[in-house]
């Protein structure tokens, strides 16, 4: 007898299983490995459940359906990073804030990215929420209260440390490198030199140490630097470190147009402080030679000319719109040098300039005073009218009686000795003609190169005035945003994590 026989076949997954029926009805099938795999990942059962030539028995039941994530704990896991996300957005927004000098606006962004990270305070190594901290602790510190930027500073110093420790940090060091210069302008704007020296060792030892070389890191230490040693009144020092700036500035893919954290061009503010420290080293020179020597004369001449191409690239493209701060900085500085060039009308243009933009800023409640004050006794000095000079003058002491930030009673205390100095000085000029000042009513500190810095002018022959630079530092450049090093990426929400 004939026997009938039909083939067909069945696809599982990319392979195709052959299945032989013969009239007797028993089925036949060759299995393929493919075919045994995926029916044991739908299984529920483990392999003892296959009988001995490795067929899987279809008479037990299915009881323990696949172990797949709940809904809950799907949330549970992404929901620290969907806060982090969330953190940065405003962290950016924050920043996009402060180039348009917002700074109300910035701080509110700011205050909000740690509300949306939650507990900040549990956290071990969160590069969001040190971003967030660092940035408070700028508006903190541009605003006056240097107690609350140290505290915020602080907060953000551990997170780096452990982030630091774990190997989760920027390959160029980049992200501690600015959070010690950060920190560095803080103790400068304190009065506290030598801490501020101390820490931009570190931060330069730390940065030659990084696999990856950031110039940029070492452009901005090295600003920071020559501003120490200005206030030091070392400024041969000062001058060598701009230089360096400037050079590691160049490397920088378009370095001429890199801006800190504030929106303020680097470059510019660099080849500014590079012309206030050269321009006080000749009046330094002038002051102590005390001679009419031909050869010192002509090195003077040289480098102010040096000085006034510096403030004329400086202030190239410069506008009111971008970097507020920066503006007032260079205009003072442009005003210094015009003074000491006999161009008076230049210099009280420039002064006046850089007086009514910090005067807008003042109207809307987001800078410190101190900028303000230095900025309206420049200008007073400069005033057409005597009278309405003193009540710039005037103005300022009104000011200072209200300063009750108790970091900065110093700072305030240096600015009134000035601002009353330099009253005198005009009342005297009212009465006589012929005024004669002390020597001992000027300003005397036992901190004499804590900011501000002050520099005398000579009005004639018996009288002198007195001039307040403001420093300005390079703030923010750690404040990146790289891959996130996060807890949340490889040890969950755990606060023994280290």
């Amino acid at each position: 007898m004939m026997l009938r026989t039909c083939y067909f076949s069945t696809v599982v997954g990319n392979k195709t299983s052959f299945f032989l029926r013969k009239n007797n009805g028993v089925l036949k099938r060759n299995h393929n490995k493919n075919y045994n795999k995926l029916s044991a990942y739908f299984s529920s059962e483990d392999n003892s459940t296959d009988n001995k030539n490795g067929h899987h028995n279809r008479n037990l039941k299915q009881t323990n359906p696949p172990n797949w994530p709940r809904d809950e704990d799907i949330r549970k896991a992404a929901n620290p990073h969907w806060r982090e996300e969330a953190a940065d957005d405003l962290l950016e927004r924050g920043s996009a804030a402060l180039l348009n000098n917002k700074y109300n606006d910035a701080a509110d962004c700011f205050r909000e990215s740690l509300h949306v990270i939650g507990k900040v305070d549990e956290l071990k190594f969160s590069a969001s929420a040190k971003n967030s901290l660092n940035a408070l602790g700028i508006i903190h510190l541009l605003r006056g209260d240097l107690t609350l930027a140290r505290e915020r500073l602080d907060h953000a110093f551990k997170l780096q440390d452990n982030i630091s420790k774990s190997g989760f940090g920027d390959d160029s060091f980049r992200d501690r490198a600015g959070l010690l210069n950060d920190y560095a302008a803080l103790e400068m704007h304190d009065g506290n030199l030598d801490a501020a020296f101390k820490l931009l060792k570190q931060c330069s030892y730390t940065i030659g140490r990084a696999h990856k070389i950031s110039n940029l890191s070492h452009s901005v230490t090295f600003a920071n630097m020559g501003e120490y040693f200005y206030l030091t009144g070392e400024f041969d020092s000062s001058v060598t470190y701009f230089e360096k700036s400037c050079l590691h500035l160049r490397e920088c893919s378009d370095g001429g147009n890199v801006r800190d954290f504030l929106g303020s061009n680097i470059r510019a503010t660099v080849q500014t402080s590079m012309a206030k420290s050269l321009r006080s080293n000749l009046l330094k020179l002038d002051n102590e030679s005390k001679t009419n020597d031909d050869d010192i004369q002509l090195a003077n001449d040289v480098e102010l000319q040096t000085c006034r191409t510096l403030l004329s690239e400086a202030s190239y493209g410069l506008d009111n719109d971008s970097g507020k701060l920066n503006y007032i900085y260079i205009r003072s500085q442009q005003a210094s040098l015009a003074w000491v060039l006999n161009e008076h009308e230049e210099a009280r243009d420039y002064f006046f300039d850089a007086y009514f933009t910090s005067l807008k800023i003042k109207d809307q409640g987001v800078v410190d005073n101190e900028i303000f004050l230095i900025a309206q006794n420049n200008a007073s000095l400069f005033h057409h009218d005597v009278n309405e000079a003193e009540k710039l003058l005037t103005s300022c002491l009104d000011i200072l009686e209200v300063e009750t930030i108790p970091s900065k009673i110093e700072r305030m205390n240096v600015i009134k000795n000035v601002v009353q100095h330099n009253l005198h000085v005009l009342k005297q000029s009212k009465s006589s003609e012929n005024c004669s000042i002390c020597n001992d009513s000027i300003p005397s500190n036992s901190k004499l190169l804590l900011q501000p810095y002050c520099e005398s002018f000579q009005v004639d022959t018996n009288s002198k005035l007195l001039k307040l630079n403001h420093s300005n530092y390079i703030l923010g450049s750690g404040i990146i945003a790289n891959p996130r090093a996060s807890e949340f990426s490889f040890s969950g929400n755990n606060n023994n994590a280290l």
